[in-house]
């Protein structure tokens, strides 16, 4: 299929109108919604893909094999394109990422802000890439998927299993940097190896992203040699550790 983006006219027709037709977008298809825009609410970037199948379920488990079904679909786009809402708004109006849209936020119920958040951008910066209901899975994928890894799904797995880990990596200054989560990851489950009875948790996670935030802004992170990436955050997950991950505690990136 070729990828359709959202033209300007029809996405602001959509967002200034989303008021009086809220209730449309808890319709089984888009097409009223569409009938409105006028004849060409799409238009096409020349860009083939695959049909998306993503997997409509209101459980966010299921968020690991939708990252590998859109991001192994749409890998070859740019991150400036997957940071254009007319792509994301364009794509939610096919069939299948409309069904997995309704379905993945049902319980929250089509309020305004519901809608905004999923289906558009509603954010300045970043974390309208967190929030929109497909960018977030593209941008899941594009930060850690490993091309060269036995699995290259290995890091998806676990920034799916923490959903908060992805967000706070993707709105801090260190969202780009690869080589960050790869370490962080690796030193998560190095330490769950070492302590089993003892892994690393949420709140730890978010103390960890306190900590990468400020590596990243003391390193050039990306000329880094990865042992000693790695090893800085080992060691800063011990140091949670023995101080009961208290959030109150100090990090010094350079410790």
């Amino acid at each position: 299929m070729k990828i359709k983006i959202m033209t300007y006219q029809s996405l602001e027709t959509l967002k200034r109108n989303l008021s009086s037709d809220i209730e449309k977008y808890g319709e089984d298809s888009p097409e009223e919604l569409l009938s409105g825009l006028g004849k060409y609410p799409l238009v096409d970037t020349g860009i083939n893909c695959s049909p998306l199948r993503l997997k409509a379920s209101t459980d966010e488990k299921d968020d690991f094999e939708n990252v590998k079904r859109l991001y192994g679909t749409l890998k070859d786009i740019s991150p400036a394109m997957a940071s254009d809402e007319r792509l994301w708004a364009g794509l939610a109006m096919g069939k299948n990422c409309w069904q997995y849209l309704s379905a993945r936020w049902k319980k929250a119920g089509w309020n305004e802000n519901t809608v905004l958040d999923h289906f558009f951008f509603a954010h300045s910066g970043r974390r309208s890439l967190t929030r929109n209901g497909l960018a977030r899975l593209w941008w899941i994928g594009y930060l850690t998927y490993d091309e060269k890894g036995a699995d290259p799904w290995h890091y998806t797995k676990f920034a799916c299993t923490y959903q908060r880990f992805i967000v706070d990596v993707l709105e801090r200054n260190t969202g780009n940097s690869k080589a960050l989560i790869k370490a962080c990851v690796d030193a998560c489950e190095m330490y769950a190896l070492e302590h089993p009875e003892d892994s690393v948790n949420s709140n730890m996670m978010r103390d960890l992203q306190k900590f990468m935030s400020i590596l990243g802004g003391t390193y050039l992170i990306d000329m880094m040699d990865p042992g000693t990436l790695f090893e800085k955050i080992f060691e800063k997950i011990k140091a949670l550790k023995n101080a009961g991950s208290s959030t109150s505690q100090s990090v010094n990136a350079a410790g």
